[in-house]
């Protein structure tokens, strides 16, 4: 029951932001929202956003349209002359892939997963999306499409395969994880739980019902099924 009581089910996005300025406003209140503008140059335009986490002084946020995620700024940038604005609310300077070890990436049941497009070097892209967090100096992305949860090197989007210890962690499809500072805590909407995980090895050793008091997917997939997806660590409770 103590476990229980950690769960806070919220149907508002959950939007984290630095101010220098104090701002009245109610709870569930928008502070702020803009659009990712990608300058990079590479041709891509996000359009379904998804994961987000901050890391760093910037938001990222996975996009399973372009299946990257981009380093946004939150914040106006200035100019060393408090002037000259260098960045907006919104854009991104930095992209990064959510490359899967496979090609095809290969689904938790053995099929391959069909590609969504074919970008304009006439590469396959396979859409995995999902949720993100930032935790041990890494990014993490638990993709529901893939069911694979991948170690990202901030710096150049490296996919650690090989020092990832939850890559082993079996699950129907994860949508989001979080970190507490000891447990990653990891959201699966086919079963409808949430998941202590040790990152030492990637043992589970608690699984919680999810908030949803609907039937998840696996125990009944012909009717309306839960669908868990965010979740977040304050320091003290699961969101």
């Amino acid at each position: 029951m103590r476990n229980r009581n950690l769960l806070r089910h919220l149907v508002v996005w959950l939007f984290f932001c630095t101010c220098s300025t104090s701002v009245s406003a109610a709870p569930g209140d928008t502070l702020a929202s803009f659009t990712i503008n990608n300058l990079t140059g590479d041709g891509r335009t996000p359009t379904s956003p998804q994961g987000i986490t901050y890391y760093n002084g910037y938001l990222w946020v996975v996009d399973f349209g372009t299946d990257r995620i981009y380093r946004v700024y939150p914040n106006t940038v200035y100019d060393t002359d408090g002037t000259t604005v260098l960045f907006n609310p919104g854009d991104s300077d930095l992209n990064l892939p959510l490359d899967d070890a496979n090609d095809p990436p290969i689904n938790s049941d053995g099929n391959p997963i069909a590609r969504c497009r074919v970008d304009s070097n006439g590469n396959n892209v396979y859409c995995g999306g999902g949720g993100l967090t930032f935790a041990l100096n890494f990014l993490w992305n638990a993709s529901p499409v893939t069911d694979d949860i991948i170690k990202i090197d901030p710096v150049d989007g490296d996919n650690l395969e090989s020092e990832n210890t939850l890559a082993t962690v079996a699950f129907p499809s994860p949508t989001d994880l979080t970190y507490d500072g000891t447990h990653f805590w990891i959201v699966d909407w086919q079963s409808n739980t949430v998941n202590r995980v040790l990152p030492e090895d990637g043992s589970v050793i608690a699984t919680l019902p999810a908030p949803s008091t609907l039937p998840s997917y696996t125990s009944n997939p012909s009717v309306t099924n839960a669908r868990p997806w965010g979740i977040a660590w304050d320091g003290q409770a699961l969101w």
